[in-house]
This record gives C-alpha cells, sequence and structure tokens, in this order.
C-alpha cells in the first residue's frame, strides 16, 4: 500500500517530482512538453495522472514510476483533473470542456460547457455528482451519469476552484 508514501509536484518546467513522505526526491518523471499544471493519485493509491499545458493526461504506475498510457483528447490546456473511481479520472479544461475518461478501456466523453474555459472539477463523496467551475462566473452541477445539469450563480468573477463538504451527500 502507497497510501501516504509519496508527495507528487508538477512544475513549470514540464516535469513531475516524486518525493517520499521525509522528503527525499526519489525520481523526476519525464514526458510533458510544457507546463504541469495537476498531478493526482487515484483513490488507492495505485496511479498518478499528470496533466497541463501539452494538453495531455499521462498515468504513471505508482509501484514503479513508469508511463502506463497517455491521453490528448482536449484543445487547450489542462486546467484540474479529478478521479471519479480508481480507474475514471475527469479533466477541466480551458477548451470550454470536461474530459471523462476510462483508463480500463480508454474510452472518453467529452462535455461542452460553452461559456468558458472550464477551472476546476470535484465530485460530491458518494461520486453521483459531479461540480466543475468555470471563467464565466458559474458552477455546473452534472448529474444522473452527465446527463443532467444545473448551473449556478453568483459569482461576479470567474470561479478558480469548487470542493464538495466530506460527508454525507444531500444530492
Amino acid at each position: 500500500d502507497f497510501t501516504g508514501r509519496f508527495i507528487a509536484a508538477g512544475t513549470l518546467d514540464a516535469n513531475i517530482k516524486i518525493y517520499s513522505s521525509s522528503g527525499f526526491c526519489i525520481t523526476n518523471l519525464k514526458f510533458h512538453s510544457n507546463n504541469v499544471f495537476v498531478v493526482k493519485f487515484n483513490p488507492a493509491a495505485t496511479y498518478l495522472a499528470s496533466a497541463g499545458a501539452d494538453r495531455k493526461v499521462v498515468i504513471w504506475d505508482v509501484s514503479t514510476f513508469s508511463k502506463i498510457q497517455d491521453f490528448e483528447f482536449h484543445k487547450d490546456t489542462i486546467i484540474d483533473l479529478t478521479w471519479k473511481d480508481d480507474f475514471t479520472f475527469v479533466t477541466a479544461s480551458a477548451d470550454h470542456t470536461i474530459g471523462i475518461c476510462s483508463i480500463k478501456n480508454s474510452n472518453y466523453i467529452i462535455l461542452n460547457y460553452r461559456n468558458g474555459s472550464v477551472t476546476s472539477v470535484a465530485y460530491n463523496p458518494s461520486r453521483t455528482c459531479l461540480a466543475s467551475g468555470s471563467e464565466d462566473s458559474t458552477i455546473c452541477l452534472w448529474r444522473n451519469n452527465y446527463q443532467d445539469s444545473f448551473i449556478l450563480r453568483g459569482h461576479t468573477a470567474a470561479v478558480s476552484l469548487v470542493q464538495w463538504v466530506p460527508g454525507n451527500d444531500y444530492i
């Protein structure tokens, strides 16, 4: 079990540094060709996803820190990423879309969010509702396998981050 053993850091020089929990640099992962804006471990801490300005998501095996897969389905920078489960990740992109991808079969779907760059994505605790923040000052809630969406308005500036309160769901 690798839970709590590593810290991953994406850098503006296109690298990913992996540190031990005691602070030693274990390795430097290189594959991206531009700024790495997001690195996230899956819930089981078996995979690490990295993404950024090169429009790629790279999946790394945590046991060996080797690249398993890379995906390129966005047309602009990937700003944020979250895991739905151990095999499905969701991306937020400056191309006004959200990508949902399974590493089991490499299938993906794209949700179009017409009004601005998608800046943040987060699931509620039960993983039944996805929230996305946008530069158009709104938050969108995506439900029922992304078939239904509901817009939350009221911000006067871009929404830079969305986060659910841990615990019970009320949706």
